[in-house]
């Protein structure tokens, strides 16, 4: 038994039928929705873009799960066939499998008591930019493995999302290095303060980055 959840509705779902029907109701019509199959253990499309969805995962905490990177509609319905198929905990679950980011946030009680013990709003605020600092690095970071893995289109999309940010611009300009756009890298190298590392070996230059962004993760 599965719950089936849009905005408009919560439905209690026991057949595979019946969740094909609403499930693509659903993506026909670009409309968000969350499978759960007990409290915390959940996974949602939470976006919708020209080349796909993205969907997120949860295993029993809702402040920490999975993004997986945008893809396809008709994938994304075979990873919805597997989720619906596999036990509550599985070994190894679809976040093993395909291109997925492992996210975390601080646990709402955090916020709360940073409230009370501390600046107030501006306590909060803190924690605020804490996490999104900690979230673009953990994202740095696997854009990183990506290009070592040479999954070059998924890790150009990771750094995208963070052009004001030093180290995306780096890890940018050394894709388009090995792209071969020598003009690109060069301007990425330059937003990077990194024209020295022009004409470094690019899977050297990336494990330099990964080192750089675990020290900063660790700061």
């Amino acid at each position: 038994m599965l719950t089936f959840k849009t905005k408009s509705q919560v439905l209690e779902v026991s057949t595979w039928t019946k969740l094909c029907d609403l499930l693509n109701a659903s993506l026909t019509n670009r409309e968000k929705f969350t499978l759960e199959k007990a409290q915390g253990h959940s996974l949602s499309v939470t976006d919708y873009s020209d080349g796909g969805l993205v969907l997120e995962l949860h295993r029993g905490k809702k402040w920490e799960g999975w993004l997986s990177v945008s893809i396809k509609i008709e994938e994304a319905r075979a990873v919805l066939n597997d989720y619906h198929d596999e036990p509550l905990c599985p070994s190894e679950g679809i976040e093993k499998r395909g291109q997925w980011l492992e996210v975390a946030m601080f646990h709402p009680a955090v916020y709360i008591g940073a409230a009370i013990i501390g600046d107030g709003p501006n306590c909060v605020d803190y924690l605020v930019s804490a996490l999104r600092m900690s979230a673009s690095n953990n994202e740095l970071l696997q854009a990183v493995e990506f290009a070592i893995a040479g999954k070059w289109d998924a890790a150009h999309g990771l750094v995208q999302q963070y052009d004001d940010d030093a180290m995306a611009a780096w890890i940018h300009a050394v894709i388009h290095k090995v792209e071969g756009d020598a003009g690109n890298s060069r301007y990425w190298y330059r937003h990077a303060d990194r024209l020295d590392r022009v004409d470094d070996e690019p899977l050297a230059e990336l494990a330099v980055i990964r080192e750089e962004l675990i020290t900063r993760k660790a700061g």
